[in-house]
């Protein structure tokens, strides 16, 4: 990559990172605005709107409200841009990157959320689950395999993900969320089969640590 493309993708994860966090500041959970924000921003900063500078800008001003305080808003855009600057890297300029960064974005988002309120919002994971199947075949997995059999693969990684979460929710008894199998049926669809399977157990894994 030349040194544009790397600042362009450098302020691009950036940004995106920012809208992330207006995202998790607004309602995620049917919630008014200042309440989900945790913070008070004063209007007559306009330096706290940038990326990571504004965090910095606005430190002092910041009355954290959730569990993670006043670093999740660095906190997510430091790994906005190190996931996307990796992928960017790994995949190059290419629609298919694209569709990849837009999937680790949803599952930032959903992340965040859910390390904040503990809940996984039926608002943002059921219309996403559509629109991942419905992109699968011009990401990196999908583009494998021809048109038919990436929606069939897709589709299929979608159900092996809900069917195993909905086993483990059952023999979990209430230690386990109804959002944790929608967001498994949603990895599935993201990933396909049986690219799933080790998606799953890798979300066990990260899920254990947190």
């Amino acid at each position: 990559m030349s040194l544009p493309e790397i600042i362009a993708v450098g302020a691009g994860s950036l940004v995106l990172g920012r809208l992330i966090n207006l995202a998790l500041d607004r309602h995620p959970l049917g919630q008014s605005p200042p309440a989900a924000a945790g913070v008070h921003q004063d209007p007559s900063w306009p330096m706290s709107r940038l990326p990571l500078i504004g965090h910095l800008w606005r430190g002092r001003h910041v009355r954290p409200r959730s569990r993670l305080g006043k670093f999740r808003p660095l906190a997510v855009e430091l790994v906005t841009a190190l996931v996307c600057g990796w992928t960017t890297y790994r995949f190059g300029l290419t629609p298919a990157t694209a569709v990849l960064v837009s999937y680790f974005a949803l599952f930032i988002h959903l992340a965040f959320v859910d390390l904040e309120h503990s809940r996984i919002p039926n608002l943002v994971i059921l219309p996403a689950i559509p629109l991942v199947l419905a992109l699968f075949p011009l990401s990196p997995l999908g583009q494998h395999w021809s048109l038919g059999e990436a929606y069939v693969r897709s589709f299929g990684g979608g159900g092996v993900g809900f069917g195993a979460m909905l086993l483990v929710y059952g023999v979990a008894r209430g230690r386990l969320g109804a959002g944790d199998v929608k967001l498994a049926a949603l990895l599935g669809v993201a990933l396909g089969f049986p690219h799933v399977i080790s998606g799953l157990l890798l979300g066990f894994v990260l899920g254990g640590l947190a």
